[in-house]
């Protein structure tokens, strides 16, 4: 079975997911460990450690013999035991049992315990597969995109002029042309491509982006050339037919001003197209001139009325000719010019990609996007993917939590596991919700759930093309599918829900003719509706304010929007809620991070981004600044700041402004007077010893001298910062200077985990999702709905008729653009009807998305929704566009508004749609929680430091550090020293000189060794005279496989490949020893040797061989 949940905000979906995950873990007559078979993905780790501690709470809880509503459905539905049936009891007392046992043996064998984030799944596949999946052995994760992109582009730029890229070197010398013909800066280039260079590591538009690397920068360039060439044509058409009609109307001794409506009309449309705006629209007074012979007014003189009927037939042919131009052309030329601006960076697409992989291959990293990419690579091409030969006999159930953020890569990732679980008639569930979908722009396609929900699997097939072995994986779970809907809220107040229901109701009925897709997920049936708990309270708070800027009083938007948040927060403190029990949720961050500054002056504790932010750290600053200074010594601001940050992170002291003045003279002095500052101040620093250290040593010597420790609120920052910066001394660099260059691009992104106990949460809508407060306020809520005009999306060109998209090389061979991007304006309307429609898709799900935001939003409260937006004349033009909007169309249309006498009234900004003035208590989080408060940090010297070996993941297990294979791995680094039996004591020499081997170690190594160099099936490979490799990897023209571990060529061509394998190794850990041995043996087969053998070595204490 495969069981579809569809689970509304606050319906219990995880209680519902630990319950059908206990169900399996507990099944009567499976063995305590059947846990290592059920394998349930989230998508943050927050929600993976949420799903564990749940599961663990709950088998503790049940081990104790608690008995509560999950215990008592878990022994109905395990036990089949009605609770009223005298064999509840023994029930109950197996189910606690069983409980027991299986919490206990999860601590035992907590590596098994598969609730993951499905980042992390996928990234045990690839780890386990690197040789199938061209990836080198031991590589890093790489998480950041932007970083990497910065330099690549500038290693791309920097290519420009060298012979090998001549493409690249006129692509860049024409952009630098145009856009200094255009009047605009030439130096926006780097930061125009690192934007556009996201989309390589897009999930959400993988395919269009892969479709168009398939071309080379040259087609591109003669493509675009092609295009530009083709509207410059049409323009060059439309004015010349305009310039023939002004011909002959000045040559009659006529002007615009002669004709009716002067410049407004048909003369001053000739006149302005003549001109060479080629663009510029007929209007009705121009159509009225040629359909209706309205060329002049009744006041026109006489002669001048003859000369214009006698010219009229040749002016009514050159307007006919302009409309028929447009009329054939218009939708391809208005194409074209949506296409244009973005091909230059489309044809340096390619490059980028070759330059970012190639900045990652060499430091041994592979981006986190890749990971689903090369595995679908796999997955897309075979009926049965090796990838989980393993993971197929491993897993019996999969779980998917948030499937409605589930991007296509993942889901058909996913499949061969399910169909796999499915032929054995195992259990599956997926849990998601479409209203909550707010993920589209990381993939995220919230169309699988719901077509899952309504099993219309034909519409998955043909998203995921219909030929392929996904489509044919999602036909095979046709009858396997049970769907089932969880629609009661338990979290909010009755009138809450019910306003969600209502408003949401109206919203969608509203704006569904435009955007017929809204009936997918808030259905005309209304089955989206929530039902109220029976257990909520009756009493809840529902508030909708518009706000204004007032210019009388001097005051912003923001400023407004700013004060009546703080005036609901206040209310409801004085109402008897505590400031952790409220939480203010904005759409954008600039305005989180407005609001946070507000209450920040307004000394009001908060938690939020930047609160959280290393970057606001002022200790970490203090850090970071003598770093500066140490670097850059004759940096005037940077000796100020450092000398005013000393004042306030290590003495406790806010300058005033002698003290400020004081300061100043000194830095102007230079960086030795600030060194003697600092000196007489007890702090003595040594530029050039400083200058020595690495980057984690200075910053722990600072931290420790200037006793930054002893400010416990700061010390989370500082461990975290020293974190951050020991990772890049021991991946990246040990010099100050890569170190701070990294630090400017990062800083915004690091932060520290943690709540503040009592303070007041500020967060963006996409972080609140999945919590719940007691009161919440929404300011800001006046963002608009449709596509950003600067956004980018990628459009199919499949279906556009034109040769002009098609390139053909010297030798005939024809290529076409087969997809690109362009911003998603108004100017995609009147594109071909194939594009249009595609951006009209853009638009209703835009439009969708932001409907689940504010959906996310309203149902975070409790007890409590307070709803700011933006007041107006929301009749004018284009203020129907935005979140306001919709709020002033739900009190003006909204049956519930009118019953509560909170119809829209002009004048009126405050509308209580359900009024609570009580205050509720909430079960607050553990506040005595175990704690270990690190004072201070101890660390010797750099020279007492133990030089740790990269080869010692080679030499020791030490994930489950078992000696039988740490041996195993010992004797494999030794037989890659060993050519023959003479070398075997040499090779342990030089294993014991570094450090990888001790010498106790010996003996026993000598004797395995032995045995193994002098075994009757392996004695004839272990000469001297003859050529061996050792752990060579083997490249193809497709890409780097992995190495076996010896290979030995023989003078005939004869070769012979050796894989050694301990013999304890699990099972899933890595694939058949046999099949990769095979793997190798296939591949010196395709490179054109005649004989090829193998033999697989088990490392017992008698080598056993295989031959192969």
């Amino acid at each position: 079975m495969f069981k579809i949940y569809s689970s509304s905000a606050g319906s219990g979906k995880t209680y519902t997911l630990t319950k059908e995950y206990l169900k399996l873990a507990l099944r009567p007559g499976e063995k305590e460990d059947y846990f290592r078979h059920i394998l349930a993905v989230t998508f943050t780790n927050a929600a993976a450690n949420e799903m564990k501690n749940r599961i663990l709470d709950r088998l503790r809880d049940l081990a104790a013999g608690k008995v509560d509503d999950l215990a008592i459905d878990l022994a109905e539905e395990l036990y089949e035991c009605p609770r009223q049936s005298d064999a509840f009891a023994v029930a109950l007392t197996d189910l606690r049992q069983k409980a027991d046992a299986v919490f206990k043996t999860i601590l035992h064998r907590y590596a098994d315990f598969s609730v993951t984030t499905i980042d992390s799944f996928t990234q045990r596949v690839v780890m386990a597969f690197t040789d199938e999946l061209g990836l080198p052995y031991s590589f890093e994760v790489e998480m950041e995109t932007d970083e990497v992109l910065e330099l690549a582009i500038d290693s791309l730029i920097e290519k420009a002029g060298v012979d090998e890229m001549d493409e690249i070197t006129t692509i860049l010398s024409d952009y630098y042309t145009t856009t200094a013909d255009e009047g605009k800066s030439w130096n926006q280039l780097p930061e125009m491509l690192r934007e556009f260079g996201r989309n390589l590591t897009s999930d959400q538009f993988y395919e269009a982006v892969n479709a168009a690397q398939q071309l080379s920068p040259s087609a591109i360039r003669q493509i675009r050339g092609q295009l530009l060439g083709f509207t410059q044509q049409h323009e060059a058409d439309i004015v010349a037919h305009a310039q023939r009609a002004w011909q002959r109307i000045t040559d009659a001794g006529l002007s615009e001003d002669d004709f009716t409506y002067g410049k407004a009309g048909v003369g001053g449309f000739i006149r302005a197209v003549a001109g060479g705006d080629a663009a510029k629209e007929a209007g009705t007074r121009v159509r009225n001139a040629v359909d209706k012979g309205e060329w002049y007014g009744k006041k026109t003189p006489m002669p001048v009325q003859g000369m214009i009927d006698a010219m009229a037939d040749e002016l009514c042919d050159c307007l006919t000719q302009i409309e028929t131009l447009r009329d054939e052309r218009g939708r391809q030329v208005a194409l074209f010019e949506c296409l244009l601006p973005h091909l230059q960076k489309l044809a340096l697409l390619k490059q980028m990609r070759i330059e970012f992989d190639e900045l990652l291959r060499k430091d041994g990293r592979v981006h986190i996007s890749e990971f689903n990419k090369k595995i679908l690579s796999i997955v897309a091409s075979e009926p049965v993917p090796f990838l989980y030969e393993r993971l197929g006999e491993k897993y019996n159930h999969i779980l998917i939590d948030e499937f409605q953020d589930t991007s296509r890569l993942q889901f058909a990732n996913l499949l061969p596991l399910i169909e796999n679980a499915l032929g054995f008639e195992h259990f599956n569930l997926a849990v998601g919700d479409g209203k909550q979908a707010i993920y589209r722009f990381r993939g995220g396609d919230m169309d699988q759930i719901v077509a899952l929900h309504r099993h219309d699997l034909n519409s998955l097939k043909h998203a995921h093309g219909p030929d392929s072995w996904t489509a044919e994986r999602i036909a095979m779970l046709d009858g396997h599918i049970k769907d089932e809907v969880l629609n009661t809220n338990w979290r909010s107040a009755a009138p809450i829900v019910q306003f969600n229901n209502e408003f949401f109701e109206h919203t969608a009925r509203k704006f569904e003719f435009d955007h017929p897709k809204l009936a997918d997920v808030f259905d005309a049936e209304q089955l989206f509706h929530q039902q109220v708990s029976p257990k909520a309270r009756p009493e809840g708070h529902v508030q909708i304010d518009f706000v204004q800027k007032d210019d009388e009083a001097k005051k912003d938007l923001t400023t407004m929007m700013l004060e009546k948040t703080i005036e609901h927060l206040n209310n409801a403190l004085a109402d008897g809620y505590q400031y952790g029990d409220i939480a203010v949720l904005c759409r954008r961050k600039k305005d989180a991070r407005a609001l946070a500054n507000e209450l920040n002056a307004r000394q009001i504790p908060l938690v939020s981004a930047d609160s959280l932010s290393l970057e606001f750290s002022d200790p970490v600053k203090w850090l970071v600044t003598v770093m500066r200074v140490l670097m850059r010594p004759d940096h005037k601001l940077w000796r100020y700041e450092l000398l005013y940050l000393y004042h306030r992170v290590v003495r406790g002291i806010f300058p005033d402004d002698m003290l400020t003045e004081e300061l100043r003279k000194v830095a102007e002095t230079g960086a030795d007077a600030v060194y003697e500052y600092l000196t007489n101040e007890g702090y003595p620093l040594n530029p050039y010893a400083l200058g020595q250290l690495n980057p984690y040593e200075l910053a722990e010597r600072l931290t420790a001298q200037f006793g930054l420790f002893g400010q416990a609120e700061h010390n989370p920052f500082l461990f975290r910062f020293l974190d951050e910066v020991l990772t890049f001394n021991q991946k990246r660099s040990g010099h100050l200077a890569d170190f701070l260059l990294y630090w400017d691009g990062v800083r915004e992104k690091i932060s520290v985990e943690g709540n503040a106990r009592n303070a007041v949460q500020i967060q963006t809508i996409h972080k609140s999702k999945g919590l719940e407060f007691p009161v919440v306020i929404i300011p800001f809520a006046n963002w608009d709905v449709a596509p950003m005009s600067k956004g980018t999306i990628w459009v199919n060109l499949d279906d556009v008729e034109t040769d002009l998209l098609t390139h053909a090389d010297p030798l005939g061979q024809s290529t076409r653009l087969l997809s690109a991007p362009v911003h998603p304006t108004n100017k995609l309307k009147k594109v071909p009807t194939s594009v249009s429609a595609q951006y009209e898709e853009e638009v209703t799900r835009t439009f969708l998305e932001n409907m689940n935001l504010l959906y996310v939003a309203f149902t975070r409260p409790t007890d409590r929704l307070y709803i700011i937006g933006e007041g107006g004349d929301f009749s004018k033009e284009g203020s129907q566009k935005d979140i306001s909007y919709w709020l002033h169309a739900f009190l003006r249309d909204g049956e519930v508004a009118r019953n509560c006498g909170c119809s829209w009234q002009e004048g009126r900004s405050s509308y209580e749609i359900s009024l609570c003035l009580d205050a509720f208590e909430h079960k607050k989080a553990n506040d005595t929680a175990d704690e270990i408060v690190l004072d201070d940090i101890i660390s010797g010297h750099r020279l007492q430091e133990l030089n740790l070996r990269r080869q010692a993941d080679r030499m020791f297990d030490v994930r489950t550090f078992e000696r039988t294979r740490e041996r195993d791995r010992k004797l494999g680094a030794a037989l890659s020293l060993i050519k023959g039996p003479n070398s075997i004591d040499n090779s342990l020499r030089r294993l014991v000189s570094e450090g990888l081997i001790r010498l106790s170690d010996c003996d026993d190594l000598r004797q395995s060794l032995t045995a193994i160099v002098s075994h009757p099936a392996l004695s004839n490979l272990f000469d001297d005279t003859l050529r061996i490799d050792t752990d060579r990897s083997i490249l193809s023209n497709k890409r780097l496989h992995g190495a076996p571990h010896r290979v030995v060529h023989f003078s005939t061509g004869r070769i012979v490949l050796v894989q050694y394998q301990s013999v304890g190794q699990p099972a899933d850990e890595a694939r058949d020893p046999l099949s990769s041995l095979k793997y190798f043996t296939n591949l010196y087969r395709d490179m054109g040797f005649p004989e090829v053998e193998g033999r697989l070595v088990y490392l017992s204490d008698v080598p056993e061989v295989v031959v192969v």
